[in-house]
């Protein structure tokens, strides 16, 4: 496989309703690893053991200081 065959993006809609601002970009580089459990965790659904593999894409995640919202 060519190098630019193992890229991928991830696109979501933002705004009001998704609570995810428009525009917003992601800097630090995530696998497709990532998606599942970021989605699982967004609809709240509960952890997994053993946990899914990937790392949660964090920037996605309501934080404790917003309170429900995004940054």
């Amino acid at each position: 496989m060519l190098r630019i065959s193992t890229h991928s993006v991830l696109t979501l809609a933002g705004g009001v309703e998704s609570g995810i601002p428009r525009g917003f970009v992601i800097e630090e580089p995530y696998d497709s690893l990532s998606f599942v459990p970021t989605i699982l965790e967004l609809m709240g659904f509960p952890r997994e053991t053993p946990p899914l593999p990937g790392k949660l894409i964090r920037e996605l995640l309501p934080t404790k200081e917003m309170a429900g919202g995004r940054p």
